[in-house]
């Protein structure tokens, strides 16, 4: 069963990281990521202050990103 994005910002994180090159993306890579999409100065200020919070408020991100390290992994 496909898991669809509650919220804009899910879809739009998932397409900034699908951008990257490769399956694997740095953690700061990622989060740079994030706090663009949010239109934020980084990841601490906003409501999702660490990759794993972030993963575990979104299924829809869950379900196709893990967190491996300090590496963000495509499922």
């Amino acid at each position: 069963i496909p898991v669809e994005p509650e919220e804009k910002w899910e879809r739009d994180v998932d397409l900034a990281w699908r951008s990257r090159q490769g399956p694997k993306i740095a953690g700061q890579s990622a989060a740079a990521d994030v706090a663009k999409v949010l239109n934020a100065p980084n990841l601490k200020s906003t409501k999702y202050p660490t990759l794993d919070k972030l993963l575990d408020a979104s299924h829809y991100l869950d379900f196709r990103w893990r967190r491996e390290g300090n590496a963000i992994i495509r499922i």
